[in-house]
């Protein structure tokens, strides 16, 4: 049913519509399920920019103690890949690295990271020009890339080595789709944990693309939770 519904909503008239809603709704899911596991001191700034005149927006910025956050959403559809192998992995890399893929998520937020290691000083503003906050170097001990989208990629999203463009020295992102988010951050607050522990699997997760081999990100982090971290896997 709701693959026939969303059929009907991504054709004709309605469809741009249809699509700015689901990415609002996805961001606002987004923070609701990150939002359990940060402290009440926490900021949250939804649609920062890098500059006053409305260009380099992030979704999403966290700032919690030293560590600072920075969530770009998307909710772009996978294309269903082609029959022919060779054609269908071309549509996978061209979604991947396209305007609403999770490439162009990973650019926006890497440009900010950036930012925030080579300036003293970073400022983010509002839609309409207000400065929101100003985030100073030498205050930040971590920052984290986070990409989540609506749908689950599989492979491609788990193994980053496949498709991902990147400077040889930059950190992976953390890439995990919506659904996996919301159960990832119940298991934490059923285990009575916090952002601490997400920090640490963030941390530890990035640096397992091109060593193993999942399909699932609660693969990961079922693995993380049982062996008590990644170590192992990263060694």
């Amino acid at each position: 049913i709701i693959e026939k519904l969303e059929q009907h909503l991504t054709k004709g008239a309605i469809a741009p519509r249809y699509f700015k809603e689901r990415d609002r709704r996805l961001e606002k899911m987004a923070r609701k399920h990150l939002q359990k596991l940060f402290p009440e001191n926490t900021r949250f700034y939804e649609s920062a920019f890098d500059r006053p005149d409305s260009h380099g927006e992030h979704d999403l910025v966290i700032v919690h103690e030293s560590n600072i956050y920075i969530i770009e959403a998307k909710a772009s559809p996978e294309k269903e890949p082609l029959r022919d192998p060779s054609k269908a992995a071309l549509r996978i890399r061209d979604h991947f690295r396209g305007r609403n893929g999770i490439q162009k998520a990973y650019d926006q937020a890497n440009t900010l990271r950036k930012r925030l290691i080579e300036n003293a000083t970073t400022a983010l503003y509002d839609k309409k020009g207000n400065l929101l906050v100003d985030l100073r170097r030498e205050h930040i001990t971590n920052i984290y890339c986070i990409c989540i989208t609506r749908d689950d990629f599989g492979p491609v999203a788990t193994n980053l080595a496949l498709l991902l463009e990147k400077d040889a020295n930059a950190p992976y992102p953390w890439v995990v789709c919506i659904t996996d988010l919301e159960y990832l951050a119940d298991a934490l607050l059923h285990l009575d944990q916090g952002v601490e522990t997400l920090a640490t699997y963030m941390k530890q997760r990035t640096l397992l693309h091109g060593k193993v081999f999942g399909t699932d990100e609660l693969e990961y982090f079922g693995a993380f939770l049982r062996h008590g971290g990644l170590n192992a896997y990263i060694e």
